[in-house]
């Protein structure tokens, strides 16, 4: 990992930064205690892993600033990085990851790109800090704890790797060398190795396959000519069945038709015969609605005596619906000015408690201004110790305006004689990692022939194993016809043995012998039994075998199958192997081609080499470089005494503040006091105006409209007993 770039913000004591690593090779970095050279090594740790000396990340921010912000741009495997790490106060850390979409800069070009703005970056940032910074050190390849242990020791941390147990040592060095890639390379290897073989079964069998329909190519043209004929047939008998289709379809379309006519008039039938239903109800209702209207006409005298004391009762209950309506107008009215009231005076109130609210609140800042009025002696010492500070360091300030300039030449010309041999370095550095690769190479070439030669004999190996499962599948069709043919014979003797059995009849002394059909007598009727019960042993022992052989021809078959699936599973590496073989040839073809500029690069390694021992390098540069040293000598300025006095100034540049600060104080002080006077008669005003809200028109109005409302002297009770009673009568009103 190469620094190229640093950008530092409110970072420890650095206020803002710009360095520019681009052209060094080899980097030191001076300066007095506290002027921020380990700030520098932190920050590039904070930006990459997030980890720093700090205990918190707040303590990382310069001063009272509330964000701290890091851009590193480096450059690793051949390929240019930025990483941005921000941190806010009490806040969360912000971490983006970003690539060049460009190559590395070469050694000739390398300051043009580096200046460039357009860099033209692309994010690699993930979704979580966490997420991100994984990748970062997966690109590192390089964790904290491994860079603070081998490449940076941290200020009075030294000793911290020998202080870490041996297993801890043992996986720091493990990390650092990168002894796991080995592993990983070498399962990876294994890896590859499987899959080639299992490519190269694949492809052998494809092969195979492909060859025995290279055979039957013959065959093949044959039945696809008969298809042909096949599918014009079907083709012919598929139109005429499209034919039949239509016309079936149309058939289909009729009935449906038809179907719909139908329920069509049957709907019409149930409509009409339910308008004959409900005219037959209505008739009826009619008619009983004529017999129970003959009692009422009996008791007319009585139904209208009733009928006046309805009407009784309706005018009694008009006039207390306007008495109702009265009521809820002057009620709804009375509500209306009492909510008006109370807002009013709620309103007052709240007027009220906020301004002796806020005449509290300043009588609270008036104390805590007197408070810090009381420190204006000790302040004035201060500012004068600051004024005599200030004085000796404008006079280090002169002196550091005619060395500045000075030191810049010389750095300018130290980078100047610099560059040039850091260009000679860088070269050689190139240079020397191309010559050992070559040389890696070369070296490599025998052994790249030996793997030739032995992926050759496997791939030689397992064409005879081709040949080999040829044979096995040949003798596995051979057993198996085979056994077929045991099977056809164990189902004719079966079949013979059941006939036998049901041919055959129980015979008895003296019964007639099958065969001469003379009468048996006893001699020939047990030669006669013993006979059969040979012929049948015979048969059944004949099954036995049968079977017998059926089992060792099934063990055969099985066998030469799990044979033949081994096999089988050595041949599918013959791809991976094909494959292997081709990527080696074409190495080696590399390996060669690349043989061809090594004399060239060592004869310029060479030449390289001799200028840097030489080290005779620009004679104006370094007469120039004397005479600056010469007069920085003469001016004798030292910037550990400017920084003293800079910070002397620095410890009293409160005062200076603080000054202002009590000046400041005084002015708000005389404003607050000005300002008690103007909330006490705001308060008494709005006082004066409570009392004539709770005196005013709009009291006396609501106090009106109440004596109004008790006037009236409504109820509702009564209202809603004479409603129910108008309610109950209702019926008479009918009759």
């Amino acid at each position: 990992m190469l620094p190229l770039r640093l950008h530092l913000r409110h970072f420890l004591s650095y206020q803002q930064a710009n360095i520019d690593f681009d052209g060094l090779h080899t980097i030191c970095i001076c300066g007095s205690n506290g002027a921020g050279k380990s700030s520098l090594l932190e920050a590039i740790t904070w930006v990459l892993w997030g980890q720093s000396r700090a205990v918190h990340e707040d303590d990382l921010i310069h001063g009272s600033e509330t964000e701290v912000k890091v851009d590193l741009i480096f450059q690793s495997h051949q390929q240019i990085y930025r990483v941005l790490r921000s941190h806010q106060r009490k806040q969360s850390t912000v971490l983006e990851f970003q690539v060049a979409t460009i190559a590395p800069p070469t050694l000739n070009d390398r300051s043009k790109i580096l200046t460039d703005t357009q860099l033209n970056f692309r994010s690699l940032t993930e979704k979580g800090v966490r997420s991100t910074q994984q990748r970062i050190i997966d690109t590192l390849r390089l964790d904290y704890d491994t860079f603070i242990n081998s490449s940076y020791l941290r200020q009075g941390r030294a000793d911290e790797f020998m202080l870490k147990r041996p297993s801890e040592r043992k996986q720091v060095l493990a990390d650092l060398l990168k002894l796991d890639q080995y592993d990983r390379l070498a399962e990876k290897a294994k890896e590859r190795v499987r899959q080639f073989n299992t490519q190269a079964q694949i492809l052998r069998e494809n092969l195979k396959e492909f060859d025995q329909q290279l055979e039957q190519r013959h065959t093949l043209e044959q039945q696809w000519q008969t298809l042909q004929a096949e599918i014009q047939t079907l083709q012919q008998q598929q139109a005429q069945d499209q034919l039949q289709l239509e016309t079936w379809r149309q058939i289909e379309q009729d009935q449906q038709r038809s179907l719909h006519h139908r329920s069509f008039l049957v709907s019409q039938r149930d409509r009409l015969g339910r308008d004959q239903e409900d005219c037959q109800h209505t008739l009826e209702k009619v008619r009983q609605e004529f017999e129970n209207l003959q009692p009422y006409l009996k008791n007319a005298q009585s139904i209208e005596e009733a009928y006046l004391h309805w009407q009784v009762l309706h005018q009694q209950e008009e006039c207390l619906a306007d008495q109702a309506i009265q009521f809820q107008g002057l009620q709804q009215h009375r509500s209306q000015l009492q909510g008006e009231y109370d807002r009013n005076l709620q309103a007052l109130e709240l007027e009220l408690q906020k301004l002796i609210t806020q005449r509290e609140q300043i009588q609270q800042n008036i104390q805590t201004l007197e408070t810090h009025l009381l420190q204006k002696s000790d302040i004035t010492q201060a500012l004068s110790q600051l004024q005599n500070a200030r004085q000796k360091l404008e006079h280090f300030d002169r002196l550091q305006a005619q060395v500045i300039p000075l030191k810049h030449r010389q750095e300018s010309l130290k980078l100047e004689l610099q560059k040039v041999q850091t260009q000679v370095q860088a070269r050689l550095g190139e240079l020397l990692p191309q010559l050992d690769q070559l040389q890696q190479m070369q070296a490599q070439i025998p052994h790249l022939e030996q793997e030739l030669l032995h992926l050759n004999q496997e791939i030689h190996a397992l064409d005879q194993l081709q040949r080999y499962r040829s044979q096995l599948r040949e003798k596995g069709q051979e057993r198996k016809n085979f056994l077929e043919r045991l099977q056809a014979h164990q189902r004719d003797y079966e079949s013979q043995l059941q006939d036998m059995e049901q041919g055959q009849e129980p015979l008895e002394p003296g019964s007639e012998c099958p065969l001469c059909r003379r009468p048996l007598d006893e001699v020939h009727w047990e030669q006669v039994q013993h006979n059969q019960g040979v012929q049948r042993q015979e048969m059944v022992d004949m099954l036995l075998v049968v079977r017998d052989q059926l089992r060792v021809s099934e063990r055969e078959i099985q066998v030469l199958r799990e044979e033949y699936r081994r096999v089988d599973q050595e041949i599918n590496r013959y791809p991976f192997l094909m494959e292997q073989r081709g990527k080696v040839q074409q190495q080696l073809m590399n390996f060669q081609q690349a043989q061809l500029p090594y004399e060239a690069l060592l004869a310029e390694f060479n030449q390289l080499d001799r200028c840097q021992t030489l080290g005779q390098w620009d004679p104006r540069l370094q007469s120039e470089l004397a005479q600056i040293e010469q007069t920085l000598r003469d001016l004798n300025y030292d910037d550990r005494s400017h920084a003293l006095v800079r910070g002397e100034v620095e410890r009293w540049r409160w005062a200076d503040l603080r000054f202002g600060e009590l000046q400041g104080m005084e002015k708000e002080l005389l404003k607050l006091q000005q300002k008690i006077p103007e909330f006490d008669q705001k308060i008494s005003d709005l006082e004066s105006e409570k009392i004539a809200l709770e005196q005013g028109n709009l009291y006396q109005q609501i106090q009106t409209l109440t004596a109004s409302l008790e006037a009236l002297d409504y109820d509702l009770a009564t209202h809603d007993r004479l409603r129910q009673s108008l309610r109950s009568s209702q019926d008479i009103s009918l009759q």
